[in-house]
């Protein structure tokens, strides 16, 4: 984004690098802000990744104002390098490596009758929002739950502060 951004704004006119950097921390900015604005991420998580985000941008930037100080060859190199990331997505997703899955087991024992358990576990009362900064900045936290039907395929409901989540009961043991 920083390069493609200071290289479209310095193309067609000279610029300094410092007005080429400026266009790409803008640019950057603005979609960190509508990313918060949608609802796609939270003001932590943004916050969190401003320091690698803005780096990145103005090393990108310095590029592209680089390339378009090039007479010939800038907006070909341009092209691939926008092309690039795109390119390199689509070819991981037509090689999958075959990482090895590794099982993780968790047990809780808890001294009550199953159907006790169960009945804690599948579905809870609305619960209080909490008042914790982490939660306020942005970090999702479950709100109610509700189970419908019974037994194995009963659908569970989960109602989380940025949406809902549904998973199909298939056993307690």
């Amino acid at each position: 984004m920083g390069a493609s951004s200071a290289f479209l704004y310095s193309h067609h006119q000279p610029r300094r690098w410092v007005e080429s950097i400026s266009i790409a921390l803008l640019t950057t900015t603005v979609a960190l802000a509508a990313i918060f604005l949608f609802a796609m991420e939270g003001l932590l998580c943004i916050v969190m990744a401003a320091p690698i985000v803005y780096p990145i941008a103005i090393t990108g930037a310095l590029v592209g104002h680089a390339l378009a100080r090039r007479t010939e060859g800038g907006l070909s190199t341009m092209t691939m390098l926008v092309l690039l990331a795109p390119g390199l997505m689509a070819f991981e997703h037509t090689n999958p490596t075959n990482e090895p899955l590794f099982k993780v087991v968790t047990s809780v024992s808890v001294n009550a009758p199953p159907q006790t358990v169960w009945d804690k576990l599948v579905a809870f009362s609305r619960m209080n929002e909490p008042d914790d900064l982490l939660f306020l900045a942005g970090i999702s936290y479950p709100i109610e739950a509700r189970i419908e039907g019974t037994g194995v395929g009963a659908c569970r409901f989960c109602l989380v502060q940025h949406g809902s989540l549904r998973g199909t009961h298939n056993g307690l043991r």
